[in-house]
């Protein structure tokens, strides 16, 4: 091999070596933009699962509310209903003289 053919096989040789150097520093990019992601999912996931527990404990809530708004409502019928038939007894009461 003469030194010519040398010189030409080394730079070839130079060549492949920096286009690998460089696909190598692209796949550390990479790798490291996918690492940064998959750090960004699991922080989403966890923020996820804590909103999912937030919103169960706002629809307990929301739910014991509207049963105590019923139940108060269901009350008021109940007095109201009471007072009327009270009123009644004694319109009754009063026409057959026990007054």
């Amino acid at each position: 091999m003469t030194e010519e053919e040398k010189t030409i096989l080394l730079t070839r040789h130079d060549g492949q070596l920096q286009r690998q150097e460089g696909r190598i520093r692209e796949l550390e990019r990479r790798q490291d933009d996918l690492e940064k992601l998959a750090s960004s999912v699991a922080m989403l996931a966890q923020r996820q699962e804590d909103m999912d527990a937030n919103i169960r404990e706002i629809k307990k809530d929301v739910g014991q509310m509207a049963q105590k708004a019923g139940r108060r409502w269901d009350m008021i019928v109940e007095k109201a209903i009471a007072a009327i038939v009270g009123a009644l007894v004694g319109f009754v009461l009063l026409k057959l003289g026990l007054g």
